[in-house]
């Protein structure tokens, strides 16, 4: 900029001269020679914005840069801190077992929904209470289920006559609870689904495939599962993204 605002002032300058020799001139050459200044001063603009606008490019560039850098740096830091790839392991194997064993649980328990008659509505409200149910209250359920107190082993201690410490206990048992607790919020919710689509199932196809003598295990795999397989995969999808955020319901 420094050196563009010498150029311009030396073209000022030379103008400047110009000018005053323009009294000595003609009338005819006085307007060549004002549009010449004009030509030379809109060059001179030109260049001064075209130079800004670059300077603002590698300002822009610069700024870029710095945050690549920070990021860069948070995922060396984060791939280097034990706790957070203690985290990437515990949340891939919460996933790897919760998504499918609840997602089959659903299938068939919404299976046995759809096929009685008698109190289903009362059924289903009581699979669906656990996904309107208050955290806190689910973790208080949890507690009297799996905690040791000093006055208690906890009820399933107390039913299969053993001794562990579900909570502060080895790896394993911690895993387990988190993937019980999971499954049982996630249920009500992939239950309702698939409810809905197996009600929304033509009984036609059943009805062909009784007359024809077909399995049940074959219904189940040959028309039941296909007509599901929107709902299903739907299902399965939703599950993974839950799962990798369960983190923030457990700790609650």
């Amino acid at each position: 900029l420094d050196s563009l605002r010498v150029k311009y002032l030396g073209k000022k300058g030379e103008l400047t001269a110009v000018l005053k020799q323009m009294g000595k001139l003609s009338a005819e050459e006085r307007p060549v020679i004002g549009q010449m200044a004009n030509d030379v001063r809109e060059l001179i603009t030109a260049e001064l914005e075209a130079r800004k606008a670059k300077i603002e490019e590698i300002a822009l560039f610069a700024d870029t840069l710095e945050c690549l850098a920070g990021v860069r740096h948070a995922i060396r830091s984060n791939l280097r801190d034990p706790y957070f790839l203690q985290a990437l392991k515990n949340t891939f194997i919460l996933v790897l077992i919760t998504v499918p064993l609840s997602t089959l649980l659903a299938l068939l328990i919404s299976l046995g929904l759809n096929s009685i008659r008698w109190l289903r509505k009362m059924f289903q409200t009581i699979y669906f209470l656990p996904y309107v149910t208050n955290t806190l209250a689910v973790g208080l359920v949890f507690m009297i289920l799996f905690k040791q107190t000093p006055y208690t082993d906890g009820l399933v201690n107390l039913i299969f006559n053993s001794n562990i410490d579900f909570i502060d206990g080895p790896y394993w048992a911690k895993m387990l609870v988190l993937c019980v607790y999971t499954i049982w919020i996630v249920l009500p919710f992939k239950i309702l689904v698939l409810l809905g689509a197996l009600q929304g199932v033509n009984k036609q196809y059943y009805d062909a495939a009784k007359v024809d003598g077909t399995s049940r295990a074959r219904v189940f795999g040959r028309i039941t599962v296909p007509l599901l397989s929107p709902m299903i995969a739907y299902v399965v999808i939703t599950g993974f993204i839950g799962g990798v955020k369960e983190y923030t319901s457990i700790v609650g």
